[in-house]
């Protein structure tokens, strides 16, 4: 782990020469191949009322680096739950709808909190919500990837608000990257 942290601190340390995006649920991200990639939060950098519980259209695993993340897994519960929004949508940049918005109950199933050095794995069509300790890093990978880009987006009131990614600007690569660093890596 001590040269995995290290590999990630020269990343960040070097975090101009990469070419980030930030995520509306407060991840700025950089590829690191075709299959993995980097990821620091910072709950500050968050979209206001983003649709943050999800699936994804791929297997994955993640190492935790550096911080901690909270995983909440649901399940939709068609006899018992609360009442959520759903809607299906066409992952990454020019995220769009391809469903109409249906009501369904989710039933929260557990949290579970990973912390530094260790790894957790997804399923593809595991709900869940991520909540991070901020300048947490991690490192995801891509174990299997399903034929369609479409994942399921889901919140309880309001209009769905997207967590598309887009090119992270300057100001915040600085921001997060600085804050991690002074958090975790004695700067």
């Amino acid at each position: 782990m001590n040269a995995l942290k290290a590999c990630v601190e020269n990343i960040l340390r070097n975090a101009h020469n990469h070419k980030w995006r930030m995520q509306g649920l407060g991840m700025l991200r950089t590829n690191l191949n075709d299959k993995s990639r980097l990821h620091v939060w910072h709950a500050d950098k968050a979209i206001p009322d983003v649709s943050d519980i999800h699936d994804h259209p791929w297997d994955f695993k993640s190492v935790v680096v550096v911080g901690s993340i909270r995983q909440s897994r649901f399940i939709e519960a068609p006899l018992y739950g609360e009442t959520y929004n759903k809607l299906k949508i066409v992952c990454g940049e020019g995220s769009c709808s391809v469903s109409p918005v249906e009501k369904v109950l989710l039933a929260k199933l557990c949290d579970e909190t990973i912390f530094a050095g260790e790894e957790y794995t997804m399923l593809s069509d595991e709900l869940h919500r991520t909540t991070p300790e901020s300048g947490t890093v991690t490192i995801i990978e891509r174990v299997k990837t399903n034929p369609v880009s479409h994942a399921n987006v889901y919140w309880q009131s309001g209009e769905w608000v997207s967590a598309e990614p887009r090119d992270a600007t300057r100001e915040e690569v600085d921001f997060i990257v600085d804050y991690s660093l002074q958090k975790w890596f004695n700067s």
